[in-house]
């Protein structure tokens, strides 16, 4: 059953658009097709030169205050296992803040009492110059598990794309991502494995738009992954269906407490929550019967429903790190995006 979306409002699109889930084009293009109202103001003759919109507001410093700011907590962290110091956009629970500064790049974070005074990072560093001190933020960062600059190694994140399928199943989910390749027409679909059914299903996506696009067919499943890949897709069902292409990666340990998002059918903005477990074991029933699965990554709260298995699930930084299986325990589970990218690939 095709699951309606939510009312799009400007709040909504605007929050698409800032968190990289959605283009400003396939968001007009809906505004287009529409609203009259919008149609005609386009074709009107601007009388005035439009105002460019700043969505964020960062702070700018001078190259000299930015120099010295790195080279003070450069030397602070000398003698720690800090992966890296570097200039960049300061977060709060994962959510940009608008604010640039210092980001201290670390595996794991730890409590403040656990870490020696003399290890502390301050929250802020002070820099003098011509009479005048700025204060220049200090942020601490969990990094994300190590990947590689290869376009081999990106997927492009299903852009809120219901999934249907013909096969005996008849079930209904969401597009997970599109693995992109060099090769015409051998780009494949991540899906859900007891979405897809059987091999040699077709299937089916309804766009943002409300387009209904071929994924082609069910051309393999893993049951071991609950994954399925399917093809071939054509150039148009790939830019109205996915998203820019980023990178994927597993949850680890260190990612637990992370906040994380869901690129859901049900709602066009990312929908938040927390990783709370990592390498948990489930049990789901479907219509072929119980199912145990092992190595899942538990979000809490749980934030699916019915028709979101195989959506997408992203950290702070867009990469994709897992696909929605299902509900167990009031926890949504997701299987592993490695997991399930290199068990369809490496599938003969």
């Amino acid at each position: 059953m095709q699951t309606r979306h939510k009312e799009l409002t400007l709040t909504t699109a605007l929050a698409a658009i800032r968190s990289g889930h959605v283009s400003i084009e396939q968001v007009l293009r809906i505004a287009l097709r529409d609203h009259r109202e919008l149609r005609q103001r386009i074709a009107t003759p601007i009388a005035k030169p439009l105002q460019r919109a700043h969505l964020h507001a960062a702070r700018r410093l001078p190259p000299t205050v930015v120099r010295l700011a790195l080279k003070r907590v450069r030397r602070i962290t000398a003698d720690t296992d800090i992966l890296s110091v570097h200039w960049g956009a300061e977060n709060s629970l994962g959510n940009p803040t608008g604010r640039v500064g210092v980001v201290a790049l670390v595996r794991r974070k730890q409590a403040i009492d656990k870490i020696p005074q003399r290890l502390r990072l301050p929250s802020q560093v002070q820099v003098k110059i011509k009479n005048r001190t700025y204060s220049v933020p200090v942020d601490v960062q969990v990094a994300s598990a190590p990947g590689t600059l290869h376009a081999s190694d990106t997927v492009r994140p299903g852009q809120h794309a219901a999934v249907t399928t013909n096969g005996e199943s008849g079930a209904s989910g969401t597009l997970g991502a599109i693995i992109p390749s060099s090769s015409a027409g051998s780009a494949i679909a991540v899906l859900a494995g007891h979405v897809a059914g059987r091999q040699a299903s077709a299937v089916s996506a309804v766009a943002i738009t409300g387009d209904v696009l071929s994924l082609g067919t069910v051309t393999t499943v893993v049951d071991d992954v609950d994954g399925a890949a399917a093809g071939p897709i054509g150039s148009d069902a790939i830019a109205a269906l996915s998203g820019n292409p980023v990178g994927f990666r597993d949850p680890t340990p260190g990612d637990v407490n992370l906040q994380v998002y869901a690129l859901l059918v049900h709602d066009y903005r990312p929908v938040p929550t927390y990783v709370s477990d990592v390498g948990a074991t489930a049990t789901f029933r479907d219509s072929e019967g119980e199912r145990l699965l092992h190595g899942l990554c538990a979000l809490s709260p749980p934030i699916t429903e019915p028709g979101d298995s195989g959506a997408p699930v992203v950290d702070f930084a867009g990469e994709v790190i897992g696909f929605v299986v299902g509900l167990y325990q009031n926890k949504t589970y997701i299987v592993p995006a490695r997991r399930v990218i290199n068990a369809l690939t490496s599938t003969p």
